[in-house]
């Protein structure tokens, strides 16, 4: 009996920790994009690829070929306003929320839950990301596409934070927003802040 409690109880398990998948279509493309519900909360499972008629984003190191794997390269200026109707940017604690889910306090389990291939369905792809402090984005890290496990990448959300460094304009400015960042060298993901002038991957979440 107590065999077939823990069989139907790691059944439960595995379903739970499998993300109920669908698709969304952009119209302003149009592109379709894989969805999955995780939890409570809807989010796409490809990384944005959106190219705002500003043409506001980049590909990762100028090629399409990069913007059809891994979507584009927005500022956080640009990542706030290019979801589609309907879905948004996610904010810091809609992240952590995501992250608690996948692994709990272990935020190895995390990364490995909730990347390329993984049973939750989020699919994170490494890669990369630019890095800027307050002009042009320049390439800081570097992701080899046959090495991933050597690459990093990162996910803007729309909360903002406070700066009061030597780079700071005033004491009221934002300059800088929370990110997710997974890396280095397939390790673990977590929490950070970075420059809203450097360009992140965008992964939109439903209203």
């Amino acid at each position: 009996m107590r065999g077939v409690f823990l069989f139907l109880f790691a059944s439960v398990l595995s379903v739970n920790m499998h993300g109920q998948k669908g698709t969304m279509t952009d119209w302003r493309d149009p592109t379709e994009y894989k969805t999955v519900k995780i939890g409570e909360q809807k989010w796409m499972a490809e990384n944005l690829a959106y190219n705002d008629p500003k043409n506001q984003s980049d590909c990762y190191r100028d090629s399409i070929s990069n913007c059809i794997k891994y979507g584009r390269l927005y500022t956080w200026e640009v990542a706030n306003k290019v979801c589609p109707r309907g879905w948004r940017l996610p904010t810091k604690s809609e992240f952590e929320s995501l992250l608690s889910y996948a692994g709990g306090r272990d935020r190895k389990k995390a990364f490995k839950i909730l990347t390329a291939d993984s049973i939750l369905g989020f699919n994170a792809l490494l890669g990369g990301y630019y890095y800027s402090y307050y002009s042009t984005p320049t390439i800081l890290h570097t992701t080899d596409y046959l090495r991933e496990e050597d690459g990093v990448t990162a996910f803007w959300t729309s909360t903002e934070e406070y700066y009061s460094g030597m780079g700071a304009i005033s004491h009221n400015e934002k300059p800088m927003a929370d990110i997710v960042f997974f890396g280095p060298k397939g390790t673990l993901v977590f929490m950070d802040v970075f420059y809203k002038k450097c360009a992140m991957s965008v992964r939109c979440i439903e209203d």
